[in-house]
């Protein structure tokens, strides 16, 4: 996921990328703001919004603003900011802008279809006496 807020283009932050001090901090930081949020609460959050069906249910979550707050901080210290959570955050919604992924970095739709044969087409064939099947491999012609 990327997501962009004003003209900055972050990558976003998962929970295996923070260090044991962010976690650490996360906490202290949170609890300033009123509600200590921990490691384990984020996970839970963010299995909480999984466990989701659509899109709407996602964004009317309890769960979502602390969620998107947690990888807004996170994305933005792991891009070198030095800022605390609460000046992570502190920005107009406005300005936060979520990217599409490129299309040829997704998975196939159906990996299990049928390709075709590889060298099988006109290019390949030339140089091949396909009259005779017992002889159609390439022919040399330099002697």
């Amino acid at each position: 996921m990327k997501f962009k807020i004003g003209e900055t283009v972050y990558d976003g932050a998962t929970l295996d990328d923070l260090t044991l001090k962010m976690v650490l901090q996360l906490e202290k930081e949170t609890r300033e703001m009123g509600r200590s949020v921990t490691l384990g609460d984020v996970q839970v959050m963010a299995e909480q919004l999984d466990a989701l069906k659509t899109d709407r249910e996602r964004s009317m979550h309890e769960a979502t603003p602390w969620v998107l707050a947690v990888t807004i901080w996170a994305s933005r210290r792991l891009a070198g900011e030095v800022l605390t959570f609460e000046q992570a955050i502190d920005f107009p919604m406005g300005d936060l802008t979520f990217l599409k992924e490129p299309q040829d970095h997704r998975p196939p739709v159906n990996p299990t279809k049928a390709r075709t044969r590889k060298g099988s087409g006109p290019a390949a064939n030339q140089g091949r006496d396909l009259s005779n099947p017992k002889t159609s491999r390439p022919v040399s012609i330099a002697g």
